[in-house]
Formats: C-alpha cells, structure tokens, sequence
C-alpha cells in the first residue's frame, strides 16, 4: 500500500503516513489518484519531413570510381613494351640496366592512370550527388538534385563495347556541366541518378 499523496510505502494497517501526515482512508484523494493512475500514456510523434528524415538523406545509392579498364589495359601495353625490350636486350646481350630504366618508363602512365583512378569517388544520395577527389587533400563538391536540370550518357563505339562512358549532369547551381567520367554501365546509374529526381519533382 502506498500514501496517495507523497507515494511513500506504508503497511497495511497505517492510518496516517509517516512522511507527510497525510489521512490513508481519505477515498476522494485516492479516487483522484487513481483517476490520474489510468490515464493513457503521453505518445510522443514524430512527423516525416519531406525528403525523408537524416538518416534517410544519408542513405548511399551508389559509389563508385570510374572503371579500371583504361588503367587495366595501359598496365597490359607497358608490360609487353617491357618484355618486348627485355627480349631484345637479352638477345643482343645489353645493359640489364637498360631493362629496368626502360620499364620504368612505359609503366609511368599506367601509375599515373591509376591514381588519378583512385582520387575520384561519385556518391549518389536521396538528396545529392558528392564528387570527392583529392588523395591527400580532399575536395567535395555536392550537387543537390533538386538543381539538376538534366542528366545524359555518352560513350564512344570501344567504350559501348566495354561498357563503360560517361555521365553528364546539367546543373542549375553550376556554371558548367559536370561529368562522371568512365563509369562502367553509365546508362544504369543515369537511371538510378533519374529516379531519385523524381522524388523531387
């Protein structure tokens, strides 16, 4: 048993509370209480923004980095090129010194192809598109979709045929179109890039 005023416990033949005095027979306090006792809990509701809440705004559709093929074939030509001359100085019993300087040349773009690979990241979210480039500093451009005014693809005949190409986004918030450069299957993520627009249209 309970006092119906301070809520201290009390045994089951007290007649006043020890704590605050108060009458334990007193029906009308106790019958306020209990009235008070069996009302519905307070339910807090939160309301959806439009757009989603934050973590919604957050959620990553896509990353990606342009594709590897340009970088994987630029490696294939310096290893024949190096090959090629190791072949030759070997045949004519050359320098080995020669070998390792010559290499070292053809895979110089390969590497350089590589990092630049590396140093760009395109992140689509349900409110923006993120560019993050930059290895040991970075630059982020965002670009909100409710600016992109059109979003189109584009590849060459021996890109179609890797399937890689471009995607090139219009934007009213920029002063110049903005590209996502070889990008494998550019179509698919126009159309993903597309359906995220349209939730703000």
């Amino acid at each position: 048993m309970y006092c119906h005023r301070c809520g201290k416990s009390l045994s089951p033949d007290s007649i006043y509370c020890n704590s605050c005095g108060a009458k334990v027979g007193d029906s009308e306090s106790q019958a306020d209480t209990a009235s008070l006792s069996h009302q519905p809990p307070v339910v807090a509701v939160q309301t959806a923004k439009a757009g989603g809440g934050i973590s919604d705004q957050n959620k990553v559709i896509f990353r990606i980095r342009p594709s590897f093929y340009s970088v994987g074939m630029a490696y294939a030509i310096a290893t024949i090129l190096s090959l090629l001359v190791s072949g030759a100085i070997g045949y004519f019993d050359g320098p080995l010194w020669v070998v390792f300087t010559a290499a070292a040349v053809f895979f110089l773009v390969p590497v350089y192809r590589h990092i630049q690979r590396n140093r760009i990241t395109y992140t689509l979210t349900p409110v923006k598109i993120e560019i993050d480039s930059g290895i040991f500093s970075k630059t982020i451009q965002n670009i909100p979709l409710r600016n992109i005014q059109d979003i189109t693809t584009r590849a060459t005949l021996g890109e179609r045929l890797l399937g890689i190409g471009d995607v090139i986004i219009d934007s009213a918030a920029e002063a110049s179109k903005i590209t996502m450069r070889n990008i494998r299957d550019p179509r698919k993520h126009a159309d993903l890039i597309l359906d995220q627009m349209r939730r703000w249209n």
